[in-house]
């Protein structure tokens, strides 16, 4: 009976190894192993396809694979260091539209060099707008009906006038041989001083005077040549006059006066270009930011303010300097 079981159990074995040969399953105890272990060690370097990318354990030699450093790490687009450069002049001036060397949209027939002043020289009159900001100083002639003015903000012997830093930009109309723009000009200035009591006893109080002028203006240019430009300006303005006084608590009455007054300044100015001095420098800021100009100028003011709240006028001339940038 025992014998009878044994015989069953064994065919049974056989049969299921056979169903899984059969059926292109991996048995392993079913696989002669020395047969392709022999194929595999007696191939010859010839027989093994490098292109291929695959290997073989115990074909290489040691040392043949070159493990590389973090520092030498390759990606298709590096995580840490992408290397990608920065935009350079050249870039820029493509995406502003203008040809450069180097350009495939040109025809190889038809490049022309040209040096940096070559460049400054076609675009030297040539704006959109202009930015320009400069400094004023304050010899104006201040009258008011009693002279505080005179004896706070000048006689005082601790007296400061600060002078006004004023800020423009201007829209051009036309670009000739006469250039016409018009535009905006805002500033602020500071004048400070100490009181006098009536009998003209110098006080311990401080004033503080600041002056806020707004004007519009339309303006003429001359280009005489590409080294300077001359120009007049005039037009209408408002000026803000803004006193604190120290002696008085904040929130008191009288510790600020506020008034406005109306009038009319004009400018005349030369303007030197640094552009045609420094001509590399101007085409890279010509290539990057479109300034197609950039001047040193030289301001002569004269102006005259009226209808303040106090009997109070301003007027006369003074001399600045300043800076103008021509954009494209």
């Amino acid at each position: 009976m025992i014998n009878n079981y044994l015989l069953v159990l064994f065919l049974l074995s056989f049969t299921g190894t056979s169903i899984a040969e059969d059926a292109a399953q991996l048995v392993l105890d079913g696989i002669d192993h020395s047969e392709y272990s022999k194929k595999i060690t007696d191939l010859d370097e010839d027989e093994i396809d490098e292109t291929a990318g695959a290997f073989l354990p115990g074909t290489g030699e040691a040392g043949a694979i070159e493990v590389l450093e973090d520092s030498q790490k390759q990606y298709f687009l590096s995580q840490e260091n992408p290397e990608i450069t920065q935009p350079n002049a050249r870039d820029y001036a493509l995406e502003r539209g203008q040809k450069v060397i180097g350009d495939a949209s040109i025809p190889s027939d038809r490049l022309l060099e040209a040096t940096d002043r070559e460049i400054f020289k076609s675009i030297a009159n040539q704006k959109d707008y202009t930015f320009s900001f400069y400094y004023i100083r304050d010899e104006f002639d201040v009258t008011d009906s009693r002279g505080v003015y005179q004896q706070t903000y000048i006689d005082d012997q601790s007296a400061m006038r600060g002078g006004t830093l004023m800020f423009s930009w201007e829209k051009a109309i036309v670009n000739s041989w006469v250039n016409i723009l018009w535009g905006a000009n805002f500033g602020f200035g500071l004048a400070q001083g100490n009181g006098r009591f009536i009998d003209g006893e110098r006080s311990d109080t401080e004033f503080s005077l600041w002056s806020l002028p707004i004007e519009l203006g339309l303006t003429v240019e001359l280009p005489v040549s590409t080294w300077f430009v001359l120009s007049a300006e005039a037009g209408p303005s408002a000026l803000g006059l803004y006193q604190v006084r120290s002696d008085f608590d904040n929130g008191a009455a009288g510790k600020r006066r506020r008034q406005v007054g109306t009038g009319y300044y004009a400018e005349a100015r030369f303007k030197l270009s640094l552009s045609n001095i420094f001509s590399h420098t101007a085409f890279n800021y010509f290539s990057q930011y479109g300034v197609s100009n950039t001047s040193l100028d030289i301001i002569a003011r004269m102006q005259d303010y009226g209808n303040f709240q106090d009997d109070i006028s301003i007027s006369g001339q003074s001399l600045g300097v300043g800076f103008t940038f021509d954009f494209l």
